[in-house]
């Protein structure tokens, strides 16, 4: 049988560490030299203090530039290009300023007096203030009456309504420099029987009228008055 493992030895000092020497100029490097051979491993021992790291050596000074090598010689001057197309022709300019209007020429010599023209036809009559008035008066009469017969068509009254019912209406209008007023009724007197009145007025003339209506077609209560015909 094997006996037991004898007690771990001590570990050995650690050697004494060389002085750094100072960086010499960089030279080629070495040929690597051959690996040893590893050696058996020993007892692990404790981890020794780290060396003092050494000083790092001076760079070496940088060469010289070499001097600037002498200009080459001018090259031969090369062949001419071939010409180039024509350019296409440039947009016509803007016309120019309109030059000022000359001075007025001097008049001319006076032509000789023509002869004596004939004597001419006598001119119609002028109007007299009479017939003038009247002519204004035809005028605003018709204005007048044109102004009542608008106002009269932009009254609004029913043709139809309920029977019984009674309807006003009235209305206004303008015609040149006349104005017209219009007032009108309307009534259903029976259920076929209808009857309108209405005056109208504009400056010192005046107009009035009235105006009855049939409903044509079969049925009853043609003149049966509408108070009747309710009951």
């Amino acid at each position: 049988p094997i006996g037991p493992a004898g007690p771990q030895g001590a570990t050995g000092p650690q050697g004494i560490q060389g002085v750094a020497g100072t960086n010499g100029t960089n030279g080629t490097n070495g040929i690597n030299g051959t690996n040893g051979t590893n050696g058996t491993n020993g007892i692990n021992g404790t981890n020794g203090t780290n060396g003092i790291n050494g000083t790092n050596g001076t760079n070496g000074t940088n060469g010289t530039n070499g001097a600037t090598g002498a200009a080459g010689a001018t090259g031969a001057q090369g062949i001419q290009g071939v010409a180039g197309v024509n350019g296409t022709n440039g947009a016509t300019g803007a016309n120019g300023a309109t030059a000022a209007n000359g001075a007025n020429g001097a008049n001319g010599v006076d032509g000789s007096k023509g002869d004596k023209g004939d004597k001419g036809d006598k001119g119609d009559s002028a109007p007299n203030s009479a017939t003038l008035s009247q002519l204004a008066d035809v005028n605003r009469k018709a204005g007048q009456l044109t102004a009542i017969a608008l106002a009269t068509g932009y009254m609004p009254l029913p043709t139809t309504g309920e029977c019984g019912m009674f309807y006003a209406g009235a209305g206004v209008a303008r015609s040149g420099n006349e104005t017209g007023f219009a007032l009108g009724l309307s009534t259903r007197i029976t259920e076929r029987l209808s009857l309108r009145v209405g005056v109208g007025a504009s400056g010192s003339t005046t107009s009035y009228g009235f105006g009855v209506g049939y409903a044509l077609g079969g049925g009853s209560g043609a003149f049966e008055p509408c108070i009747m015909s309710k009951k």
